[in-house]
């Protein structure tokens, strides 16, 4: 069950929206690539924050797009938190299988935007929150634009039922591998 790290924010004049992970072009990087020119060229009211790195940094940083690199896993949770998101968007258009930034996400208690595609989607409408673009908003850049601008960001609800992560540590428990400080410390 998300454990939200903060009240939302009161509505700002500017909307951060989080983008968690290694953002490539099945990632929806070029998707991001094209909503972010927009916001730009318009002079819309929304703050693209990519938590991590995509394959064209440099482009989405020339469109206004902060990149904050590569991170711990360990590191993820506070990271969020430091960033002061409003929301987290997945713009995968590819169907995931999982999804560990999802994870991250809900236990930040960021309001979650995707496409109806993959095991996101399923896990948010099990959920019974967040937001579902359909499909076609792939390529419709403005309705991606108008959802991320408008939707109501409401927390997670009380009663909705528990997303029960399986693997809360992906090192250690999806690969069952453990960090190196750990075997560090066991082995002295």
């Amino acid at each position: 069950r998300p454990a939200p790290a903060r009240p939302p924010r009161a509505e700002p004049a500017r909307r951060r929206v989080g983008l968690i992970g290694a953002i490539y072009p099945i990632k929806g990087s070029r998707q991001l690539l094209h909503c972010a020119r927009v916001v730009r060229e318009r002079g819309l009211p929304l703050e693209f924050v990519v938590v991590g790195f995509t394959d064209v940094d440099d482009e989405l940083r020339a469109a206004g797009v902060t990149i904050t690199g590569g991170y711990a896993q360990d590191d993820l949770d506070a990271i969020l938190a430091r960033q002061s998101l409003d929301l987290a968007w997945f713009p995968s258009v590819w169907p995931e299988t999982y999804c560990f930034t999802l994870s991250a996400a809900l236990r930040a208690g960021l309001f979650p935007i995707a496409f109806d595609i993959g095991a996101i989607a399923t896990r948010l409408r099990a959920l019974d929150w967040g937001l579902l673009l359909p499909a076609t908003s792939l390529f419709d850049p403005e309705s991606v634009l108008d959802a991320l601008l408008t939707t109501p960001i409401t927390p997670f609800p009380a009663d909705a039922p528990a997303d029960d992560d399986p693997y809360p540590s992906f090192i250690a428990d999806y690969y069952a591998l453990e960090p190196q400080s750990a075997r560090r410390a066991a082995a002295q």
